[in-house]
């Protein structure tokens, strides 16, 4: 069911989705946690736009932001990707530790509220 779900979504989409998810709470310190671990998907994902869609060569890749319409090199150097990768395991452990979500008794009480 997940796939068929996920597969209509980019991962940006994928990331807004679940961080609305995950933020149906009252808990304000945890909806700031989630908030920040997806902003920080988001910008991580900038990074994969670039090493999946610029030009390159042996002095990294040449990408041009859709939102500047400017080419910029980035990944100049091999630690420089690696840094990213580490960036992702950071992140993927990141999002485990946060808060599950009261998702599964929202779906039951809907928008009426808890009775």
């Amino acid at each position: 069911m997940f796939d068929t779900i996920a597969a209509a979504y980019d991962f940006a989409m994928l990331c807004t989705v679940t961080e609305k998810a995950m933020n149906r709470r009252p808990d304000a310190e945890a909806q700031k946690r989630v908030k920040k671990a997806f902003d920080r998907c988001r910008r991580l994902n900038q990074l994969r736009v670039i090493i999946a869609h610029g030009s390159w060569t042996f002095s990294g890749a040449l990408h041009v932001s859709r939102q500047k319409l400017e080419a910029q090199w980035h990944f100049e150097s091999l630690q420089d990707i690696q840094k990213a990768g580490d960036t992702a395991c950071e992140l993927m452990e990141e999002i485990f530790d946060l808060p599950p979500s009261d998702a599964r008794r929202e779906s039951h009480v809907g928008s009426r509220g808890a009775r």
